[in-house]
């Protein structure tokens, strides 16, 4: 069983705990063939410790996905994905849960009716969660009575400035905070809308009065806010359909080989498929294809997401993007029928050029980074952030923190995450 199975089981029992009655389809862990759906995918990097991230995807109507990220640095790749499970569990899953798998019946606090315009939005509250190393690993924390507390005013400040956004809101949008100080100082301070960077929400949040405390800490919150009888979440597109799409893009380049990447992309939305599912099929079938051909290289195992302004938000494994999946898949298929298209379109990827260049010459391939911009609203959550000196010390999450120097910490003295919204 590899870890996105793995993950997938912890999925199924800690939504089966609650009643939800849940099974795996093509990969993703659903009520049934229509949705709604979730699935776990892992990124990982060993040396003296293991700095783990979990990734949970949450499908989302029209094709777009809500990622939600945790990370966890251990001594072994198990206790790290443990640890990072179990902070989704606390922070995250309450609020997609009551969200997506049981609107019609969430906990009182869980679910907030908040004024946004004219009308009410059904906010879905996660778990405030803190996360605090002291200095001294002799230190102990007292579970029942932590040393310090969020800054007065956090969920007031949270709560005005969603609604300050009824001009832009979607039918479905998330916010996560994440705010991380050492020794005093800020290590980590960010506000994501939709996955995308909210730079008025982390000023207004960083001019909060946060408290001092001579060790790390690091303050999480996540929320989803919904519109009254929104739509249900979609089932994303199964593997075999994937493939389908991806077989009428080959056939529409040789159909016309000239036409663009954003052209393949139009046609097929003209031919009815969703936006979302053409733009991704039409982005990584050159990229699959030419993976394909390389596959005798060792390249990079994940792909970076980039804003409409080109800054890099995030990254994820190229295997938990099913178009790429898909389209390795029919590229293996047509090479074995020696077809000229799989080299042809290899040949649109990025990498192809870069790498052909290097063989041709005797060079050593290059380091290739693989980034993907996507459109505001269909961003990935933002990865958890810099790597890890020590393996008990916590993550820092954001995608735009630079790598930090992490606290002194004592093993186990790290308290879960609190529940800390309150009335």
């Amino acid at each position: 069983m590899d870890r996105a199975d793995q993950i997938n089981e912890r999925l199924l029992k800690s939504l089966r705990d609650q009643g939800i009655e849940v099974e795996v389809h093509d990969g993703w862990v659903a009520l049934d063939e229509t949705g709604p759906a979730l699935r776990g995918a892992m990124q990982s990097e060993v040396d003296d410790h293991a700095r783990v991230q979990l990734d949970v995807s949450v499908a989302l109507p029209g094709g777009r996905l809500m990622i939600e990220s945790h990370a966890a640095a251990r001594l072994t790749e198990e206790e790290g994905l443990a640890a990072a499970y179990d902070k989704f569990l606390t922070n995250s899953l309450p609020a997609i849960t009551s969200a997506f798998f049981a609107p019609s019946a969430p906990t009182d606090d869980q679910l907030e009716p908040w004024p946004i315009g004219d009308e009410k939005w059904d906010v879905h509250l996660g778990s405030m969660g803190l996360e605090i190393f002291p200095a001294s690993e002799a230190a102990q924390i007292d579970p029942n009575s932590p040393p310090i507390a969020p800054p007065p005013g956090l969920a007031d400040e949270v709560r005005k400035l969603v609604c300050a956004r009824e001009s832009d809101l979607a039918s479905t949008s998330w916010v996560r905070v994440f705010f991380a100080f050492a020794n005093g100082e800020p290590v980590a301070q960010e506000a994501l809308w939709n996955g995308q960077l909210w730079p008025v929400a982390q000023q207004a949040i960083s001019e909060l009065a946060w408290p001092k405390y001579e060790g790390f800490y690091a303050l999480r919150l996540f929320l989803i806010v919904r519109q009254r009888h929104a739509s249900s979440p979609a089932w994303p597109l199964d593997h075999r359909s994937t493939v389908k799409v991806v077989q009428r893009l080959v056939a529409l380049a040789e159909q016309d080989p000239d036409a663009s990447e954003d052209d393949l992309c139009e046609m097929l939305i003209d031919e009815g498929v969703d936006y979302a599912v053409a733009e991704a099929v039409a982005q990584f079938t050159p990229l699959g294809f030419a993976y394909l051909m390389f596959s005798q290289l060792e390249l990079s195992s994940r792909y970076h997401i980039a804003n409409s302004a080109g800054q890099v938000v995030g990254a994820r494994l190229l295997t938990s993007e099913p178009a790429f999946v898909a389209a390795r898949e029919v590229a293996r298929a047509l090479e074995s029928a020696s077809r000229p298209i799989v080299a042809t379109l290899a040949a649109r990827a990025g990498i192809f050029q870069a790498i052909q260049d290097a063989v041709q010459q005797g060079r050593p391939i290059p380091d290739l980074e693989i980034v993907v911009q996507a459109d505001e609203g269909e961003l990935a959550d933002s990865a958890e952030g810099a790597a890890q000196a020590q393996p008990d010390a916590p993550a820092v999450e954001g995608s735009t923190a630079a790598e930090t120097e992490t606290p002194t910490s004592a093993k186990g003295s790290a308290r879960p995450w609190w529940k800390l919204w309150g009335g």
